[in-house]
């Protein structure tokens, strides 16, 4: 069998076409998805821009509600800051005077024990204060004016008592919470 130019020819064609009607048919069906697809793009581009729409209204209304709460927070906000403020200056102030009265408290202390002592001194001479040294058991009592406060040109004065004073009664330290809200009980009257 010999197979001749014309036929190796009209078989290569034959091999040739068959692959074009295979890739139109493909092609075919592509295009009818695309146009399906095309029905569908012009419901798909209305609901983005619907999407678009209601995201653009909700924008609005957050700048709207950003807006409104900016009004009503910023005066209370200034407000906040001046009392941040007076609050920040009383208790800075409150601690000094708190200072200052445990001070008073420390002298008018010193002093009543000294008043106490004193009867008893007359007694018995202290050789501490023979020697002419004004300190007691190796420390140096506080005065009055060794508490004034940096801030107030008045010094402190502890004010003493017209009547006799009664014989000082040891007493535990305190500390300076303790020492202040007693003094605070005693200005109201609770004590």
């Amino acid at each position: 069998m010999s197979f001749s130019l014309g036929m190796i020819l009209d078989v290569t064609l034959v091999v040739l076409l068959g692959a074009t009607i295979g890739y139109c048919v493909a092609l075919h069906r592509r295009l009818g998805e695309l146009r399906a697809a095309q029905s569908e793009l012009p419901r798909l581009i209305d609901n983005f821009i619907e999407a678009t729409r209601r995201a653009e209204a909700g924008i609005a209304g957050l700048k709207a509600a950003s807006a409104a709460t900016a009004e009503e927070i910023g005066p209370k906000l200034g407000e906040a800051q001046v009392l941040r403020e007076d609050l920040a200056f009383m208790i800075d102030h409150g601690g000094k005077l708190a200072d200052r009265l445990e001070a008073a408290v420390q002298v008018a202390r010193v002093e009543a024990q000294n008043r106490a002592a004193a009867p008893m001194a007359a007694a018995r001479p202290d050789p501490a204060v023979q020697g002419g040294s004004s300190r007691r058991n190796g420390a140096a009592e506080p005065r009055a004016h060794d508490f004034d406060d940096e801030d107030d040109d008045r010094p402190l004065r502890a004010e003493r008592p017209a009547a006799a004073p009664e014989p000082a009664q040891p007493r535990a330290q305190r500390s300076r919470a303790e020492t202040t809200a007693a003094i605070l009980r005693m200005l109201k009257g609770g004590d």
